[in-house]
């Protein structure tokens, strides 16, 4: 009896995990993206990443469960105050140019989750094997509030806000961390697909970078600090301190678009 109960439970969670087909190892996009994306670092397991439909959509899905350590080489091991990383993260074929303006579009779907610390699901980094930048630009949720953090000069008051030491430059909270539109919580973002628009102008003497969400506006005009070294790049995806998140996280991402001017 208890087997007969069971079968068909197990039967509804295989097809559920069925519905995510890992994408190929080359190139992540679909046919209404405009870019291309790439794993830089191993995924923690073949299911983290990959394609599912949703009303009849192609969309990209991220899945990062508690100890889904990154395979990055910085990831396993001790960091930034945490023991370890774990993430499932893409990272954009190509840069953002300087001396341009970059208009970047994404839909992000918060499935679920993103209870934990410093969840972050798109950055804007500089780093290369020749320049040790910090992120530029990091979009996370902290405790079930989303943050949107900006590189600043080491000279801003944030300076100590989880830059690693020696870096030239300090990650502040943009705006208050969404003051402009009274700090929006998971409880009224989950489930529902929602419109970004990043603007990086690096097209004057300094950066600067204004972020909208379903029209509003998150980040108006902000300066940002990046280092001459510094290579532009759009990365999206989960990216978490390990040992600090207890719950799994889904995030779908799709309609990604970035253009330059």
């Amino acid at each position: 009896m208890f087997m007969q109960f069971i079968s068909p439970i197990l039967a509804a969670a295989a097809a559920l995990v069925l519905t995510v087909a890992p994408a190929a190892a080359e190139d992540f996009r679909d046919a209404d993206w405009s870019a291309s994306f790439y794993q830089n670092c191993d995924a923690p397991k073949p299911s983290a990443i990959g394609w599912t439909t949703v009303g009849g959509d192609r969309k990209l899905q991220f899945t990062l469960a508690p100890g889904d350590v990154g395979g990055c080489k910085s990831d396993d091991g001790p960091r930034n105050g945490a023991r370890n990383w774990e993430r499932a993260e893409l990272k954009q074929r190509g840069t953002l140019s300087r001396g341009k303006r970059h208009e970047i579009r994404f839909q992000a779907t918060f499935v679920d989750g993103f209870h934990g610390k410093e969840e972050n699901f798109f950055q804007i980094h500089g780093w290369t094997p020749q320049c040790s930048s910090a992120p530029l630009l990091m979009m996370q949720f902290n405790r079930g509030r989303m943050d949107v953090k900006v590189l600043q000069r080491a000279s801003d008051p944030f300076k100590d806000n989880g830059v690693s030491r020696g870096e030239k430059g300090a990650l502040s909270d943009a705006m208050g961390g969404f003051g402009l539109i009274r700090s929006p919580r998971m409880g009224s973002l989950k489930g529902k697909p929602h419109d970004f628009r990043v603007l990086l102008d690096m097209a004057g003497k300094s950066p600067r970078i204004s972020i909208w969400m379903d029209g509003a506006a998150l980040v108006e005009d902000k300066a940002m600090y990046m280092r001459d070294c510094s290579v532009p790049h759009v990365k999206f995806g989960l990216y978490r301190p390990g040992k600090k998140n207890r719950a799994s996280s889904v995030l779908l991402i799709d309609d990604v678009r970035i253009s330059s001017s």
